[in-house]
């Protein structure tokens, strides 16, 4: 009989749809400056967002679809600073097409980039 309840709530748990599969993005600008040419987006590159600008002190949110991405990869973030200086920035790990994390915080610092992964619950 115990064996026959562990199965169905596997099966139950097992057949649950999520919502959609990919990672929820926020992004920061802590800097002093405008951030223009955002792009955050996958090794993988099947879906991208895009941000013409992010003015200093201001926060986007963004969903970042991974639903046709298939294989291993890393998160990119590309960024032009105010003194015209293209940023190219990698961090993060994804599995078979699907993200390890719930949310990416990413903080846009004068001379850095700071990268948060708040984990999925298990």
């Amino acid at each position: 009989m115990k064996a026959l309840k562990a199965i169905v709530v596997f099966l139950v748990i097992s057949c649950q749809n999520s919502d959609s599969k990919g990672v929820e993005v926020q992004l920061v600008n802590q800097s002093e400056n405008a951030i223009t040419q955002i792009k955050f987006y996958t090794s993988g590159g099947k879906d991208t967002l895009e941000l013409h600008a992010l003015e200093p002190n201001e926060t986007f949110e963004g969903f970042l679809s991974m639903e046709f991405e298939q294989s291993d990869g890393t998160y990119i973030l590309d960024l032009k600073r105010q003194n015209l200086q293209m940023d190219h920035f990698m961090n993060g790990y994804y599995a078979n097409g699907a993200p390890l994390d719930k949310k990416i915080v990413v903080t846009i610092l004068p001379d850095t980039v700071m990268w948060h992964f708040r984990q999925l619950d298990y």
